[in-house]
């Protein structure tokens, strides 16, 4: 768990067959996730069409998916996505593709990470 002044963040992990790293559980939301290089962190609520919108933004940019992870807090409730892509993203792709995926205002999407994993 990380704390600012202005927010808290806590996210879990384990080792899988000893040597790789899975996320468990983002900001107490549970699902099972591989790290990968670049990976796109959604924050939205669960409800119908967002993962066909994302799909379609994500594709219309032009960006591959690899992985799609998703974990929800209840039925209609705050859900998160971690979507690993093969290609880098950029500011562009993620205000305009990515970002436009049927989310509810003060929901977000961000970046990861984008650096090699050893």
């Amino acid at each position: 768990m990380v704390e600012t002044e202005r927010r808290r963040r806590e996210v879990a992990g384990t080792l899988f067959g000893g040597d790789k790293p899975r996320l468990v559980s983002v900001e107490g939301i549970a699902l099972e996730a591989e790290l990968g290089r670049n990976v796109l962190f959604v924050r939205n609520s669960d409800k119908p069409g967002f993962i066909g919108a994302l799909g379609n933004a994500l594709g219309a940019a032009a960006v591959n998916i690899a992985t799609f992870h998703l974990g929800r807090a209840a039925p209609g409730g705050e859900a998160i996505a971690l979507v690993e892509v093969d290609q880098t993203l950029t500011p562009p792709i993620l205000g305009h593709g990515a970002g436009s995926a049927q989310r509810d205002p003060g929901q977000s999407v961000a970046l990861l990470g984008q650096a090699q994993l050893r």
